[in-house]
């Protein structure tokens, strides 16, 4: 987890004209709201949203925010709760950020590194991965970057569940203990039995074929010495 500071202008123009003004200037529309934060309509640079979506784990990062009154944010934390995109080259649009508070746990989606895929393949198996995030509540001065499970020792036909891996200091879930990160399993071998099949087939029509055609020849030709009688 990491903090960076936005500077942002309260919004006065509204709607998708005042958006797409917004837009043209190089800002991008935002509202900021949650607990004590009365839902407030801001502007950002585009820029600056851009280059922290291109950090790794933005989503587990904190923004402060200055505006030019600057009691309006003072000591408030946000996170980013959702992202409009176009719809095509999937370029932010508009944000909705949510107040968070330090001393308090939050849900949040972290991704999983799930390691052994090289163990398992010698075993002759491979290793499937169920879910690749996990859904936690925790402090935001806790949030994992990510959480490793270590599969190295699945066996072939078995499952890693929930209750498997040991979660970070201070992290915790609402899903069940059975609920399956990954198993270790057999490829499925490609079958060549119905080629195989299909191949004899065709020859044993080649020859049935090949067989037939002397017999039709030789039938030809004793109608037509029956016609010169």
């Amino acid at each position: 987890m990491s903090e960076v500071t936005w500077k942002v202008t309260v919004r006065k123009s509204k709607g998708k004209g005042g958006a797409r003004k917004l837009r043209c200037a190089g800002n991008l529309p935002a509202v900021a709201y949650g607990r004590d934060v009365p839902a407030t309509p801001i502007a950002v640079s585009e820029e600056v949203v851009d280059q922290f979506l291109h950090q790794p784990n933005w989503n587990q990062n904190l923004v402060k925010l200055e505006a030019d009154d600057p009691a309006l944010f003072v000591d408030k934390y946000f996170m980013i709760r959702e992202i409009q995109r176009h719809h095509i080259d999937y370029h932010p649009l508009s944000l909705d950020l949510v107040a968070v508070r330090l001393d308090q746990k939050i849900k949040i989606e972290v991704p999983l590194e799930v390691k052994g895929a090289a163990e398992i393949k010698k075993l002759g198996g491979i290793l499937e991965i169920q879910h690749r995030t996990l859904a936690i509540k925790c402090f935001v001065t806790k949030i994992p970057s990510k959480i490793e499970v270590d599969a190295t020792a699945l066996q072939i036909g078995h499952t890693m569940h929930l209750k498997d891996i040991t979660l970070p200091e201070g992290v915790e879930t609402d899903l069940a203990p059975d609920y399956p990160i990954c198993s270790a399993i057999i490829p499925r071998e490609v079958s060549t039995e119905p080629a195989a099949a299909a191949a004899t087939a065709e020859g044993a029509a080649a020859e049935g074929a090949a067989a037939a055609a002397p017999a039709a020849g030789d039938k030809e030709k004793k109608e037509g010495q029956d016609k010169g009688k």
